[in-house]
């Protein structure tokens, strides 16, 4: 809109123009609206007018700093030359780690088409298409676009999911797959590269992926990672090292329902309660309605609960160990009309806006006793849920999801601190896969893995601008101009453990003021300092004083 960084860049067509973000996922959906581009000519002996060509082999992109983008065309599984385009510019996958692991493809395709809607989501959040028509569950959701919807989208397959679409216990991201499609993405030529994929709190600054990356910036590619998804304890945040930009995830305005009885009016996440209508019905505990031999019904997993008990009732589920949607599955195969999902006390406590198969809304753990108290203080007493937000109270805005990882980071002695910054990654609307023939879908996701894209896009910005700037300009831009989040009272939010330097700031990080810089040679003398690497001709460096807009003495 007018003021946003969108109108500072000279409008939509300008926003990430001239550069690449490379997505290292699980693929892509070159069909999808949110990647739509346009056939790709035939090079000629004349300079190309601004758009990605092709000689049959290659796609070219001729970026704004100047140099050439080449990647390679491949063909594998419902993927061919014609599904690169002038804005799908490069697809390409790595499977040989996964082959050597003994994974079965059998349930994905071994090709860059994305069969898991992972990679599509996050590559429509960095650099979709503005403007793209999204409909969840015959739900209209108005447009999307992505934060830099005019940069080039290449994608790096190496992630493939397994059977079941509820777990991710029988999928694979091999790591040297993974280092492969980084290293082919810096090979490339890529401006930017998104990593939502993590492996959890890191014992070093110098895992292997991390020197891929330390590489990727030494090339001046931006790198954005996710923090995990392991919060709210502290120390769990991934990705230790200094080079790259390390996202945690916030919420945003999002989608509500009210959870409504005698005393009692709380909004929560719901996008599964139609919109502005009423549920009502007779509550029970899922605790008292179990099925014989139940072993804990509390949760709603598959078969605890009884149906002679369970139908015609909003039944009240408690959040933890089984998919959040396969509980409202359960509710509705035992027969029931709603769900109230709560969360315990103690554990993860985001509110995610799911698409359940009953009238479904999602509470905070605070909410749980009162809840509890009223369901279970009597028979069949009624609850309401309303497809909106009735109560007078607005939601506060930027909060830590509770499932982001904290810092700080154990790595190496703890002198640099993680996570850099946080951005959007609750409740996040984007393009999922979608088969060839079928219409394109949506999904609306929560995770680290959708804040990390948000700071993708805010480099292919910020590159866009400035296409020579390099990877610790574009992360100093982002933390010097960041703000603090708020708690659940709307009090600010001052834990750098939680937030980083704060929420970033669109409107801000384009004129920085002053920049925090270090390259290539700052982070050998920093890794020489830890006793991690020898180099020719650099000095160790004392961690903590490694220039960089944080500040963090481990001891």
């Amino acid at each position: 809109g007018t003021g946003g960084v969108w109108d500072a860049v000279g409008g939509v067509a300008a926003a990430g123009k001239g550069i690449v973000v490379g997505v290292v996922d699980t693929g892509i959906a070159p069909e999808h609206p949110s990647f739509k581009g346009d056939k790709l000519k035939k090079k000629n002996n004349k300079k190309s007018d601004g758009q990605p060509y092709s000689d049959g082999s290659y796609v070219y992109f001729d970026k704004s700093d100047g140099t050439q983008f080449r990647s390679a065309i491949v063909g594998g599984q419902d993927w061919d030359k014609h599904d690169y385009t002038t804005k799908l510019v490069g697809g390409q996958y790595f499977s040989t780690g996964a082959a050597a692991a003994g994974f079965d493809f059998q349930y994905d395709y071994l090709s860059p088409r994305d069969g898991d809607g992972h990679g599509s989501h996050t590559a429509s959040t960095a650099a979709g298409n503005f403007g793209v028509e999204a409909q969840v569950e015959d739900v209209e959701f108005g447009t999307v676009s992505g934060v830099a919807p005019a940069a080039k989208v290449s994608a790096y397959k190496a992630c493939y999911v397994g059977p079941d679409p509820l777990v991710t216990t029988d999928d694979i991201c091999a790591l040297s797959d993974l280092i492969a499609a980084i290293d082919q993405a810096v090979a490339d030529g890529v401006d930017v590269i998104n990593y939502s994929i993590g492996g959890g709190a890191p014992s070093s600054v110098l895992q292997p992926d991390d020197i891929s990356f330390f590489n990727a910036a030494a090339a001046g590619v931006f790198v954005s990672v996710s923090a995990g998804n392991s919060g709210p304890d502290a120390s769990t945040a991934d990705h230790a090292s200094p080079w790259y930009t390390t996202v945690a995830a916030s919420t945003i305005p999002t989608w509500e329902g009210t959870v409504s009885f005698d005393g009692f009016e709380q909004a929560g996440a719901s996008v599964s309660v139609p919109f502005g209508e009423t549920v009502t019905g007779p509550a029970i505990y899922a605790g008292d309605a179990a099925a014989a031999g139940a072993a804990d019904p509390r949760l709603c997993q598959p078969g605890a609960l009884d149906p002679a008990k369970a139908s015609g009732h909003i039944v009240v589920c408690d959040r933890g160990v089984n998919a959040r949607v396969e509980k409202s599955q359960v509710v509705k195969d035992a027969g029931g009309i709603g769900m109230v999902l709560v969360n315990v006390p103690g554990e993860a406590d985001s509110l995610d806006n799911d698409f359940h198969a009953v009238p479904t809304v999602h509470l905070s753990s605070v909410h749980r006793e009162a809840v509890l108290a009223y369901v279970q203080g009597g028979a069949d007493r009624p609850i309401t849920l309303t497809g909106e937000n009735t109560t007078d109270e607005t939601t506060p805005v930027p909060q830590i999801a509770g499932f982001s990882s904290r810092g700080p980071m154990q790595a190496d002695g703890s002198d640099v601190m993680k996570p850099d910054v946080a951005a959007p990654g609750v409740a996040i609307l984007a393009a999922t896969n979608n088969a060839k023939k079928d219409k394109p879908t949506f999904g609306i996701l929560s995770g680290t893995s959708m804040a990390s894209p948000h700071v993708a896009g805010l480099g292919a910005l910020y590159l866009g601008e400035r296409p020579t700037a390099s990877p610790a300009e574009v992360k100093s831009a982002l933390m010097t101009t960041a703000y603090d989040t708020v708690n659940a009272d709307g009090s600010k939010n001052t834990d750098p453990f939680a937030q980083g330097a704060g929420q970033v700031d669109a409107t801000r990080f384009l004129d920085p003021g002053m920049l925090y810089l270090n390259g290539a040679a700052d982070w050998a003398a920093f890794l020489e300092g830890k006793g991690l690497a020898e180099f020719d001709g650099i000095e160790p460096i004392d961690g903590s004083d490694l220039n960089l807009a944080s500040i963090s003495i481990g001891t």
